[in-house]
């Protein structure tokens, strides 16, 4: 790891050096365990919702990480009636304050999955520059606020509303999807 490496050059004084060690080695450990966390979410989810895993990895720009930790984080999205309380429930939705003759001001809440919500933006990202329907969605959101952060969470927001709706929707059965064209989610 490049920035254990980094700590570990660091010119300090000797009797800090063995805290510095521990510090590092303790930080390595961590990674690892990590690691190792996250791959055994993403095999439980794979196993549990194959099918679910499929849909959602086929959109451009979601991998394996994404989809696995927006199963395994909405846990049961059946729940939800609406994408609206999808995107609330991650933290996405914005929430508009106003008081008075003042101009609304609609901002983000931090509630909700802090780390899906990272995955989410990631997600977006990727999502953005290989499909021209999120760059779309990108490009009025920068035009009308001129913020790309606030355009990005604008794309994950529709993203994680499509995620959703491709777990709770039934995909028509091959047959049918011959009949009437490929299944769009």
């Amino acid at each position: 790891m490049a920035a254990s490496d980094d700590l570990s050059a660091l010119p300090i004084p000797p009797q800090h050096r063995m805290a510095l060690a521990s510090m590092v080695r303790e930080y390595l450990f961590l990674l690892s365990e990590d690691k190792l966390l996250r791959a055994e979410i993403r095999t439980a989810t794979m196993r549990m919702h194959p099918d679910r895993f499929k849909r959602l990895t086929s959109i451009i720009g979601v991998g394996e990480t994404a989809a696995s930790h927006f199963l395994a984080e909405l846990f049961s999205p059946e729940r939800f009636n609406r994408a609206e309380e999808v995107t609330s429930y991650l933290g996405l939705a914005p929430v508009v304050s106003q008081s008075g003759n003042s101009k609304a001001r609609a901002k983000l809440r931090p509630v909700g999955q802090k780390r899906l919500r990272g995955i989410l933006v990631e997600a977006a990202w990727q999502w953005t520059w290989r499909d021209p329907e999120a760059k779309a969605i990108y490009n009025h959101h920068f035009a009308k606020h001129g913020i790309g952060q606030k355009a990005i969470v604008a794309v994950a927001r529709k993203l994680a509303i499509k995620l959703w709706r491709m777990t709770v929707e039934t995909p028509p059965s091959p047959v049918e999807g011959v009949a009437r064209g490929a299944w769009s989610g």
